[in-house]
């Protein structure tokens, strides 16, 4: 939704209901989505947009394309979260505050450097083919960020920012800088250092399995095997963009993290490698029977089926087209309230959890017993789920903004 016109109340009078100010403009996502379709064909014809290369590339073009978007179209840049925007003089404080954040920025990268090399997680060869690639994006990322960083700087009214604290705190050694913030920091470097090489390493696999073999849909199986996989895709490109590209400008900075143990338990519960745990030892809910097994290939049932799990990954999939480049796990980051938003409030997770019954249909387990274990499992899976929506919905709801979005859905 435009952030301008957005969420206007429907009256004029004084009980209409208060305007969202910050929301993600409900066009931006689509247009990203175009982007990618457009070079997604491009790469299948062996054009452009090839390889990994190829997928940087594209998720590149979409970001800029949806920022276009939003600057020209929405001007985010006025929206309340990003603070005012003003030329001023240039001031012995104001180069005082931006040494702070060099010095923030250079201390973060090395945390998250460090991290990589230590943790034997990142040893592993799928990791290091992700940084390989991603370092050869360093000599075009580094020099953007850095003049992003000096330009916003010396535009914004807000210029002691939580990357200035952090900085301040770092030059004298914990004495200054305020500690709520730099905490704040600290959780959302976690976060991007955390999530950046493993959606980067989902795409690039997926995006160079899926513009080189050939699809041949010759029925509905077929169809439904690369739909599937392309809806995941979708999801996974927007969240590479979505953690990479956090510039306040366009109101897509971290407003605060999530700072909650349980916040953080249930939801890296549902990421590698924390999941792969999990599923093996407690909570596998598959026995190898599942939807295509069941019914007869091409019968209507079997069409039926495999249509409704379509829509509703394509329901997860739209969910995070609708964040634009604002998606992000563990983070408040501004209200979607458009797209599938509009009417749920968790619509991924409502969507994707239905998936998981359609799919693996526990219930028809091998025997008895694996029935009972797989429907238990799945049930437990559904709750960490909920727990997780809880805790988004507590975080979220420190921003009056979500609160606003958060009261349609209880006077329905």
């Amino acid at each position: 939704m435009m952030p301008d016109v957005a969420a206007r109340p429907e009256t004029a009078d004084a009980e209409a209901e208060p305007t969202i100010r910050n929301a993600q403009p409900a066009l931006t996502g689509y247009v990203g989505l175009a982007v990618l379709i457009g070079c997604f064909a491009v790469a299948r014809s062996g054009n452009a947009f090839s390889g990994a290369e190829g997928f940087l590339q594209a998720c590149a073009l979409m970001f800029l394309t949806m920022a276009a978007c939003d600057i020209l179209l929405y001007r985010v840049y006025r929206q309340p979260d990003v603070g005012g925007l003003s030329f001023q003089r240039v001031s012995p404080a104001t180069l005082t505050l931006l040494g702070h954040k060099a010095v923030g920025l250079a201390v973060s990268l090395g945390l998250v450097l460090g991290a990589y090399m230590t943790f034997p997680l990142y040893q592993d060869a799928w990791y290091q083919g992700t940084f390989a690639i991603l370092a050869g994006w360093l000599p075009v990322f580094v020099p953007i960020v850095l003049l992003y960083l000096i330009g916003f700087h010396l535009v914004t009214e807000e210029k002691d920012d939580s990357l200035a604290q952090f900085g301040r705190f770092c030059l004298s050694l914990g004495r200054s800088g305020d500690r709520s913030r730099v905490r704040d920091h600290l959780l959302a470097l976690a976060i991007k250092g955390f999530f950046i090489p493993l959606m980067v390493g989902f795409g690039l696999g997926d995006w160079g399995r899926l513009t080189s073999i050939p699809f041949q849909i010759v029925d509905f199986r077929s169809f439904y095997e690369i739909g599937y996989q392309m809806l995941l895709l979708t999801d996974v490109c927007f969240g590479v963009i979505g953690y990479i590209c956090c510039f306040r400008i366009l109101g897509a900075h971290v407003r605060w993290p999530e700072r909650t143990a349980g916040g953080w338990l249930f939801c890296l519960m549902c990421y590698v490698p924390f999941w792969q745990i999990i599923n093996r030892n407690y909570l596998n809910y598959s026995d190898g029977i599942v939807w295509g097994t069941v019914f007869a290939e091409g019968s209507l049932i079997y069409v039926l089926w495999g249509s409704t799990i379509l829509l509703l990954m394509s329901v997860y999939a739209l969910s995070t087209v609708s964040f634009g480049y604002r998606f992000s796990n563990l983070t408040y980051r501004g209200v979607v309230c458009s797209g599938p938003y509009r009417f749920a409030r968790h619509p991924a997770y409502l969507s994707k959890n239905l998936s998981y019954w359609l799919v693996e249909m526990p219930v028809l387990g091998s025997s008895f017993g694996s029935a009972v274990a797989g429907t238990l499992a799945l049930l437990l899976v559904n709750g960490i789920y909920l727990m997780r929506a809880r805790y988004e919905e507590r975080c979220c709801l420190q921003h009056e903004d979500y609160r606003i979005y958060y009261a349609r859905f209880e006077r329905a």
